[in-house]
């Protein structure tokens, strides 16, 4: 890979890396350290240099025979090993995940996209999240809202959480996602949200981008993310971080529609010297959903670090 290729990936930066189609793929199965975690597998650079060094000297039937792999792919593994090893050296990666996924899927897929009915040309995440909003008999409207409001919050709040767009739309989902449990039962329904999202299968995400959906729509209500949370402990520090951001804001949408009226028709954020306010824009009486929001915003202000409060502006 160029240097300068190089330079402009790493000054892009990136969370983490992936690495797709069949040489990666065996690479990483032959591997002895590619602990396999819901369905992805980790190869390291020390792991992928021993495998350097242990295909090197032998033929292409021999690697075939030693490592019970497909005779052409014996052919190539190598040269394909050396190219990984390289790239990983030039981007300074110590491990990247395996996936089986490669670039015909994403052709075939961006093929159908675009066949498809005008109404179901929304991406693939989309069309999978609002399928399971069916399938668990969310309240629409109400769940609409909630991400509408979250949405205009995540935009007007840039500069504290310093999030991009991968998020924001993370946030929309966990939104329109909130409430699913319910369909198992009101009691601990946050939890429930959390085990349907993370089983249902949407398609079109990373298993971390779900893990990061389950665990904000689990955070919306009740207990903060806390270390001894199995499933919070098992993300990143990156990723944890994301949730509580993600879910300090949805806490506060999901407040600003506590009545399931529609009450607060939009909200404004003002930023300014530590402070965050909050100005609602009310369709009538919403002391309802003022009240919980003023209830839910602690945990906004402890993750942000600022003082918050709220202000109503005469109804519409």
């Amino acid at each position: 890979m160029p240097t300068g290729t190089n330079t402009r990936i790493s000054s892009i930066g990136f969370d983490f890396t992936i690495g797709t189609s069949g040489t990666i793929v065996t690479l990483s199965t032959l591997a002895a350290d590619s602990a396999v975690t819901s369905g992805l597998r980790w190869l390291s650079r020390p792991r992928l240099r021993e495998l350097i060094r242990e295909l090197a000297p032998l033929s292409a039937q021999e690697r075939a025979k030693k490592f019970s792999i497909d005779e052409k792919r014996a052919e190539t593994i190598l040269g394909g090993a050396i190219v990984l090893d390289e790239i990983m050296r030039g981007l300074k990666l110590d491990q990247l995940r395996a996936c089986d996924a490669a670039l015909r899927d994403g052709i075939v897929d961006s093929v159908l996209s675009a066949v498809r009915e005008p109404k179901e040309r929304g991406s693939v995440r989309r069309s999978s999240v609002m399928s399971l909003v069916e399938r668990s008999d969310v309240e629409h409207t109400h769940a609409t809202h909630v991400a509408r409001l979250a949405l205009r919050i995540f935009d007007q709040t840039q500069e504290l959480h310093r999030l991009r767009t991968g998020e924001r739309e993370l946030l929309e989902y966990a939104a329109l996602l909130h409430e699913v449990g319910m369909h198992v039962a009101y009691q601990g329904h946050h939890k429930h949200s959390y085990y349907l999202i993370s089983h249902a299968g949407l398609r079109g995400f990373t298993t971390d981008q779900v893990a990061i959906m389950a665990n904000v729509a689990r955070y919306y209500r009740k207990a903060a993310p806390r270390g001894e949370h199995d499933n919070f402990a098992q993300l990143s520090e990156s990723q944890q971080d994301v949730v509580r951001k993600l879910s300090a804001i949805l806490r506060i949408a999901d407040a600003l529609d506590r009545g399931r009226r529609r009450a607060v028709r939009d909200v404004g954020v003002e930023t300014l010297d530590g402070k965050v306010r909050f100005r609602l824009r009310p369709r009538g009486d919403a002391g309802v959903e003022l009240e919980s929001a003023v209830k839910r915003a602690k945990y906004f202000g402890k993750v942000y670090d600022v003082d918050v409060d709220f202000e109503e502006s005469s109804a519409a």
